[in-house]
Formats: C-alpha cells, sequence, structure tokens
C-alpha cells in the first residue's frame, strides 16, 4: 500500500471497525458523511490555491496548477466513492462498500501525488 490520505485512512478504519462488529452500521455512515464534509470543504478552498499560485514566479505556475487539477480529481473521485459507499445502507448491499472504497484508495493516492507534485513545484519556486 502506498502512501494515503488522512480521510482514506479514517474511512478505511471505520469499514474494518464495522466489520469486525465493533461499531454499528450508523457509527460507519456517520464516519462517512463527516469525511464526505471535509472533502466538499477541501473543494471550495481549491480556488483559493489558484489566485495563490498566480502569486507564484511564472515558470512554476504551471506546475503549481496541474498539481491542483490533481487534487481537484482527487477529490471529486474521492466523493464519488463515499457516495458509492453510501449506496450499501440504501440498497443493503456491502458490494457498494468494498467497490467504493476501492475506488477512494485510488482516489487517495492521486490526491498523495499531487500533493508531493505541489511541494515538487513549490521547491522550484524559491
Amino acid at each position: 500500500v502506498g502512501e494515503v490520505t488522512q480521510n482514506y485512512a479514517m474511512v478505511a478504519e471505520a469499514v474494518d471497525d464495522w466489520r469486525n462488529g465493533l461499531i454499528q452500521a450508523e457509527e460507519l455512515l456517520n464516519t462517512l458523511e463527516d469525511v464526505e464534509q471535509r472533502l466538499a470543504c477541501h473543494q471550495e478552498e481549491s480556488q483559493q490555491y489558484y489566485d495563490e499560485i498566480k502569486q507564484a514566479p511564472p515558470e512554476v505556475q504551471p506546475a503549481l496548477n496541474e498539481a491542483v487539477a490533481m487534487t481537484e480529481e482527487g477529490l471529486m473521485q474521492s466523493l464519488a466513492a463515499i457516495e458509492k459507499m453510501k449506496l450499501a445502507f440504501d440498497k443493503e448491499d456491502d458490494s457498494y462498500l468494498e467497490n467504493g472504497l476501492h475506488e477512494f484508495e485510488k482516489a487517495s493516492n492521486l490526491m498523495v501525488q499531487a500533493y508531493h507534485a505541489s511541494r515538487e513545484a513549490a521547491s522550484k519556486a524559491r
């Protein structure tokens, strides 16, 4: 397993706890909704990043913009994955949890890549 985001780690742990009977379905759903909220807030902040990038040296702006675009893609995929996981409760079908968690992990990996890409671009700006 590569690096994952804190949000993914929280969700994966909650799914594990639920599978092992340590938490109720309601608690798992609460965790999913909390993380969904955090992702949505993160999404709203992206616009600020684009504005901040305009202050960076021109030669690093493309790399920084690409990193933010990657982050946005990761956020969209993460939100879609959480949405899918929540279907498990409506449809009473745990396969939605499995598939959604797998998609969330991929989205999380993308977010980590974006983070490293932005750090690398920023280091060149100094």
